[in-house]
């Protein structure tokens, strides 16, 4: 059962409670410290963006169009849609010779409500760029050209870029395939529930990728090192990932996921 993690106080009465489930893993899977129910099924959300972003590097995209590590760290970002993050994905778009228009996540406005209210008051009309998964949908069709694929149906879940992120995603966090539950994300691409135990799992051999192999080794240091060269990336002006990361110096990676995931590596 969920514990209770946090409670909010008014005086002498506690008005709020914020139930949870934390789990602590090892890259080999010990499970060192919990809270809750470290098995507690639910979705991963966007916290797999620098896990499904393997794909990218290991099917040669990253290569092939010369990504840079400021544009591998917005294909893992939740984000704010801020100029520099619309810039540098419009950038990817143009190596991989796209435009917004192939972006299938949709449109909507910051996740920061100050600079949401700020595009609001300069009547800015909002495109795909925006949404705070353009990174990840610039990614996924990063791998479309290089491999072939239609880049119209890349949001499906036979798509081939799915499947091969779901397998990877699978690898990452421990657990077989057929045992991920699927859902559609709120930016229509499939996400994947599992237990928060392998969530936990990912993200120790993300940041400790010395248990992968050579192939997948080489993707982790440069998610890890991509992710903290560019942390205004992931987030944007004061977002938590952007800010804990830039904090400190190298020494972890973090992601949010809606409706209250968060992992740590």
């Amino acid at each position: 059962m969920s514990r209770v993690l946090v409670e909010v106080t008014r005086g002498p009465i506690v008005e709020c409670i914020h139930r949870g489930d934390v789990a602590v893993v090892n890259n080999r899977g010990d499970l060192l410290y919990s809270a809750g129910d470290p098995y507690k099924v639910t979705y991963f959300r966007s916290s797999a963006k620098p896990i499904q972003a393997f794909e990218v590097i290991l099917s040669r995209a990253a290569e092939h169009f010369k990504l840079t590590d400021k544009e591998i760290a917005i294909m893992c970002a939740s984000h704010y849609g801020e100029d520099y993050h619309i810039k540098t994905v419009e950038g990817i778009l143009k190596k991989i010779g796209l435009t917004k228009d192939n972006l299938l996540c949709g449109i909507t406005s910051s996740l920061n409500p100050d600079y949401a209210i700020e595009l609001a008051r300069k009547n800015t009309v909002l495109n795909q760029l925006y949404n705070n998964c353009s990174g990840k949908h610039s990614g996924m069709l990063s791998v479309c050209v290089q491999k072939g694929y239609d880049v119209d149906s890349y949001n499906k879940v036979d798509h081939p870029v799915q499947i091969a992120m779901k397998g990877i995603v699978a690898k990452m966090c421990g657990i077989d395939e057929k045992d991920i539950v699927i859902g559609t994300d709120g930016c229509t691409v499939p996400v994947f529930g599992m237990p928060v135990y392998n969530m936990a799992l990912g993200y120790a051999k993300l940041a400790n990728p010395d248990v992968l192999d050579d192939s997948y080794k080489k993707a982790a240091k440069r998610i890890f090192k991509s992710m903290n060269e560019y942390p205004e990336m992931i987030a944007g002006t004061n977002g938590f990932c952007s800010e804990l990361m830039r904090k400190t110096h190298g020494k972890l990676i973090a992601k949010l996921g809606a409706d209250g995931v968060y992992c740590i590596g």
